[in-house]
């Protein structure tokens, strides 16, 4: 058999599948084993690459660096293709200096011929992530890979719209929502499939799918309270850690009438045992926005107290029995423990009182 160490043909079967849609490409390494010495490697000048059945690929030109490791890019015209590849060794003054005829490799094998370790994997290289679709983000190996939150992708791609991606944290690949344009986006949707744990007291809950996959909780009392050392109507719900998060943000609405209450991470109404470890809210501190008749008789803006127990008119929950609103984001303490919510009412009219759930969504930053 003819020896050549410089050069292959390539005839892949590349099978893409939907890869196409989201800017797949071919990554081709040559490497070259001990047979080659460095003078014959210092002799190329460039690869001239040229693909039969792709006339988007007719050439293109990689100057070595002389070392045994090489990468260079082709991105298929269509999802599926059978196609030759070629690559020529090319010296300064232009000419071919040696041209292979190899085995049939397919994506993601090696093998060697001639001296040449040839490889193909399905990752496209880059500079940065503008060289990726948006879907995908430039790691530090200059390979475009799946981003490990929705926060990355938006840091990455800030024109990224809202919608379902698949992302890749350290417990595996996820396909989530990721909230790109609402409070500075990269928001990951929370899914029932998230929760950790739940307890209750006195309530009845009703769990529910709401828009694009994610979580409703409704809680309803079951006990008015209002009786000194009594049971009162508790809640608490904890997430998973489908990524390392640190704020949580959901939509709260209040039903009915209680007058003594604690939300949005306080906890002087709540048992011990009651812990949704995040910091109580702080209004310079923490995202605020959608309010809807939280002030009670003051209006629509929330005055920032977590908890209270009275009859006064500025009392939002105490305050008639309107629906109130609002978007609001806390902040986690300890990242190793389960967190979320926990609420408590008492003093309240049973049958009209409830609070829920709704858009919940979690961020690293």
């Amino acid at each position: 058999m003819r020896r050549c160490w410089l050069g292959f043909v390539l005839c892949a079967a590349i099978s893409c599948g939907d890869g196409a849609d989201l800017g797949f490409a071919v990554a081709l390494e040559i490497a070259y084993d001990g047979a080659v010495t460095d003078a014959q490697i210092a002799t190329v000048a460039s690869y001239a690459f040229h693909a039969s059945g792709d006339e988007t690929f007719t050439q293109s030109v990689k100057t070595p660096r002389a070392q045994r490791n090489e990468r260079v890019l082709y991105r298929p015209l269509a999802s599926t293709r059978t196609l030759m590849l070629v690559v020529d060794a090319v010296d300064a003054a232009g000419a071919i200096i040696a041209k292979g005829t190899g085995p049939s490799l397919t994506l993601a094998s090696g093998t060697t011929h001639a001296g040449l370790i040839l490889k193909a994997e399905g990752q496209a290289e880059c500079g940065s992530s503008a060289d990726c679709d948006e879907a995908h983000v430039c790691d530090g190996m200059s390979r475009c890979v799946l981003p490990t939150t929705c926060r990355a992708l938006k840091r990455a791609h800030d024109a990224a719209p809202s919608g379902l991606y698949t992302i890749a944290p350290s417990s595996g690949s996820l396909a989530v929502y990721c909230d790109m344009t609402g409070d500075g986006g990269g928001w990951m949707l929370v899914t029932e499939a998230m929760i950790a744990s739940e307890m209750q007291v006195g309530t009845t809950v009703t769990r529910g799918v709401g828009d694009h996959g994610g979580l409703t909780m409704a809680v309803e009392p079951t006990i008015p309270g209002c009786n000194g050392n009594a049971p009162k109507a508790m809640h608490l719900l904890l997430f998973k850690d489908p990524i390392e998060w640190r704020q949580i943000r959901a939509r709260y609405r209040f039903i009915g009438k209680a007058s003594c209450w604690s939300v949005f991470g306080d906890r002087s109404f709540l048992l011990s045992t009651y812990d949704p470890n995040v910091y109580p809210f702080t209004t310079s501190l923490d995202l605020i926005h959608d309010e809807v008749k939280m002030g009670g008789s003051a209006g629509d803006l929330f005055d920032g107290k977590d908890s209270r127990c009275d009859t006064d008119t500025k009392n939002f929950w105490g305050n008639g029995t309107a629906d109130r609103s609002v978007v609001l984001g806390l902040r986690r303490k300890v990242n190793a423990q389960p967190s979320g919510f926990a609420t408590q009412a008492d003093c309240l009219d049973l049958g009209g009182t409830s609070w829920t759930y709704s858009e919940i969504f979690i961020r690293e930053d």
